[in-house]
């Protein structure tokens, strides 16, 4: 039975995409961005974290952000990591921390353009 087996179907989105961005160089030698697909049409929750139990995170490069949702997922072929997107409809989210396990994935994130 997958994970979104177990959700109610009221508070199930489909059709959640992972992206991942990379950088490579062209031909002329410049840098250039571009973003994979590496999982689409997941299936899963998202609920905000409540008021007063968001985390503070920080990285070893200096960078800080906040934890602001929480994600339960049908466990994709291709695992998300830290960095990559989360894109449900018109929301994105930075995948801040992963956890898989053998049932679901669980990820941490934070809201992007708020």
């Amino acid at each position: 039975m997958a994970f979104s087996d177990s959700i109610d179907a009221d508070m199930l989105l489909t059709g959640i995409r992972f992206m991942r961005e990379s950088t490579a160089q062209n031909a002329s030698g410049d840098y250039v961005t571009a973003a994979t697909t590496i999982a689409h049409t997941v299936k899963g929750d998202i609920q905000p974290m409540q008021p007063g139990f968001t985390s503070y995170m920080a990285t070893q490069a200096g960078g800080d952000y906040e934890l602001t949702h929480r994600g339960f997922f049908d466990v994709p072929d291709t695992l998300p990591v830290e960095g990559d997107k989360c894109i449900a409809g018109t929301n994105e989210y930075q995948v801040r921390n992963c956890r898989d396990f053998k049932t679901h994935l669980e990820l941490d994130m934070e809201r992007l353009g708020q």
